[in-house]
């Protein structure tokens, strides 16, 4: 046993020496290959550095006693022309709420240094090289209305000098600048975003900033396109101004101005659509029943809604004093057209459950929202109610006519009561000779004299109880027409405030909406445009 488990213990070790051999080994070789790979990269360098002997030679010669410290002028008295001038490569962001934009440039800088000349024909016919600026002397020009971040360029890249001494830098940047946003007609706003660059050291007198000479027109240069702006670059303006610090001489500066039209899509389709459908169920309001408890419920939904869209675009928007914005502007409107309704659906309710033991419909009511306001709307009552309280116009006629009548049927029956009583009396007096005595008679009739009161009696009662019933359905059809009436008015009043909300809400859209000089495109383009586009298809 023990022979095995050595002989177990020889086999691993073996193993494991292999192992680490093979490791040893390909260690070995990824070091010899590192150094042929560096070998064969300095071969080649050193090759190709001997490719272009004039240009070294050159460039020997430029930068042996070259300094970049002094200006590049040959008398104190010059002034360096700098040519300057900037191109957009890609609007990254405008952010509203900060009012600061964020792009990237590419700015190109031009300029004469006399000490970076040479003659062609003496460097093997070398018209330009390209160099570090690094090596050689560069403007300070700065972005004067920087929000934060490096005022100036950063990134170190080559310069390209021609035989006449021309310097020619061409150098990408990204800066984000300070833009006062103007959000009056937001979202079919135009902003006006400005880059200001000037030398933070030389004044007018020692450089002067010129912008190129072929800037006649508004040049478009968005290469990478925005989703959320169109973009126009308009040239460069040269300005004077003497700051307050350095009273001698005016600082000279190039102005460039960004003009960034927003595209309306997106707000009209996840703001401005849904706020007007909301805005324009308020006139739903107004086309349910009175009887319908759901009335005051919409409306209250209705509020609560816009009070939503006004919490969402009230974080995208800075906060501005001058100017309310569009979309605002039209919340706003719908807020008041919905409140507004709030408080007539409560006037309406308020007349559909009036009753006549609480109220009366005047004359000059039942004139105007009965008979005159209906015909010029179009309403008319069905023929059924007409059948019904056509007979009840004139009840307090009819109930006095029945008192009227319940009294003179009461006076007829009396005398012929009497008159019956007489006759039985006197035909019983001769039966039992009892003529003499007609008054002992009349009380020995006493038990039939009270039937027939009792008769009377209950034929009056039988008359008061019709009386009463009468009088009582009168009074019921007279209730129910009163609220019929007062049902009536509340029907005229929704559908006057119907037409009203109706034509308010469509004009009131339309005249905030278009106060935008750009709505006007954007919707000719949307719609105009895509339905000529789509009949010349066809």
């Amino acid at each position: 046993m023990r022979r095995r488990a050595s002989r177990k213990r020889a086999k691993s070790d073996s193993k494991l020496a292999g192992a680490a051999n093979i490791v040893r080994n390909l260690f070995l070789l990824s070091q010899v290959f590192q150094v042929f790979l560096c070998a064969v990269i300095g071969l080649l360098q050193f090759q190709g550095s001997d490719g272009s002997p004039g240009e070294a030679r050159l460039r020997e010669i430029l930068f042996r006693q070259y300094n970049k410290l002094p200006i590049p002028v040959q008398n104190t008295s010059d002034v360096l022309e700098i040519v300057f001038d900037l191109y957009l490569s890609q609007l990254i962001d405008v952010d509203e709420r900060n009012q600061v934009m964020t792009a990237k440039v590419w700015i190109i800088h031009e300029w004469v240094d006399h000490r970076l000349q040479w003659e062609e024909d003496e460097y093997d016919g070398v018209s330009s090289i390209i160099v570090p600026t690094s090596l050689i002397w560069t403007p300070d020009i700065i972005l004067y209305n920087n929000a934060y971040g490096p005022f100036d360029v950063r990134y170190a890249s080559n310069a390209t000098i021609s035989s006449n001494g021309t310097v020619k830098w061409f150098v990408p940047s990204v800066y984000k600048s300070a833009c006062q946003v103007d959000v009056k007609f937001y979202p079919f706003d135009e902003q006006r975003c400005v880059l200001k660059f000037g030398s933070w050291t030389y004044n007018g007198i020692v450089v002067d900033l010129i912008p190129p000479k072929n800037q006649d027109i508004i040049r478009e240069f968005d290469i990478w396109g925005n989703s959320e702006w169109d973009v126009q670059l308009s040239p460069g303006k040269r300005s004077e101004k003497v700051y307050p610090c350095c009273p001698g001489a005016p600082y000279i500066d190039v102005t460039f101005t960004f003009v960034l039209q927003r595209k309306p899509l997106f707000y009209v389709a996840y703001l401005l659509l849904p706020c007007g459908l909301i805005s324009f169920n308020t006139i739903l309001v107004f086309y349910l029943p009175a009887d319908c408890s759901e009335k005051m419920q919409l409306c209250t939904c209705i509020l609560l809604s816009m009070a939503v869209f006004l919490l969402l675009i009230s974080q995208q928007i800075p906060p501005n004093a001058n100017n309310l914005p569009l979309i605002m502007k039209y919340l706003l409107f719908t807020k008041i057209i919905v409140t507004s309704s709030i408080v007539l659906t409560t006037l309406i309710l308020n007349m559909r459950f009036r009753t006549p033991e609480t109220h009366e419909l005047s004359n000059w009511q039942r004139k105007l929202f009965l008979d005159v306001i209906p015909k010029y709307l179009k309403m008319r009552r069905p023929d059924a109610f007409d059948d019904r309280f056509n007979h009840s116009e004139s009840s307090q006629i009819r109930k006095d006519s029945i008192k009227l009548l319940s009294t003179r049927v009461a006076s007829m029956l009396a005398p012929m009561m009497v008159t019956e009583m007489e006759d039985e009396l006197e035909a019983r007096a001769e039966r039992q000779g009892l003529l003499n005595q007609g008054s002992m008679g009349h009380s020995s009739m006493d038990p039939d004299v009270s039937v027939s009161s009792n008769s009377y009696t209950s034929i009056k009662d039988a008359v008061n109880d019709v009386v009463y019933i009468t009088s009582q359905y009168a009074f019921t059809e007279e209730t129910c027409k009163a609220k019929e009436e007062w049902k009536y008015c509340a029907m005229v009043l929704d559908r006057i405030f119907l037409i009203i909300y109706l034509c308010g809400v469509f004009i009131g859209t339309v005249i905030i909406i278009m106060e935008a000089p750009l709505a006007t495109t954007f919707f000719y383009e949307q719609f105009w445009s895509s339905s000529n586009t789509t009949a010349d298809d066809i």
